[in-house]
């Protein structure tokens, strides 16, 4: 598996969504800018999300593509976004900490189970949703995402 690509860069905090659908589709711009993925995987994210929820647990969801999404994935990467009003991704999920992926291969997986240890450290959680600095919420996810 290749090394996760989680550049300082690909931290946004602070961030406002009227909807799970524009946060996916600033997460797709993020990633596709990030040089992780082509503009088509957006779409791929969206397609991912009909099909089921991507909300995982503690205010967390993971965007990411479909099935079919291995054809706009350029490299490995992850992008991290603050959003403090939280997002509603169905089902009275709200995520306030959303990690979109695109993986080569089955790096997917790798991506999967470093945001479901994270997930589990409260401390650092709870930290990544009120903080206003990129440094803090970049090295306290660097030790999971790597």
């Amino acid at each position: 598996m290749a090394n996760i690509l989680f550049e300082k860069e690909n931290v946004f905090l602070n961030q406002q969504f009227l909807s799970k659908e524009e946060a996916i589709k600033f997460a797709g711009k993020k990633l596709q800018e990030a040089g992780y993925v082509t503009e088509e995987y957006t779409e791929s994210m969206l397609n991912r999300e009909e099909i089921l929820t991507t909300y995982i647990d503690n205010e967390i969801a993971l965007p990411h593509g479909d099935r079919d999404s291995s054809k706009y994935t350029l490299k490995t990467g992850v992008v991290f976004i603050q959003a403090k009003i939280g997002v509603d991704f169905g089902n009275d999920d709200v995520a306030k900490l959303i990690f979109a992926s695109a993986g080569i291969g089955n790096d997917h997986l790798k991506i999967l189970s470093s945001v479901a240890k994270l997930s589990k450290d409260l401390e650092s959680i709870n930290e990544l949703k009120k903080t206003d600095d990129s440094e803090i919420a970049y090295d306290l996810i660097q030790k999971y995402i790597k």
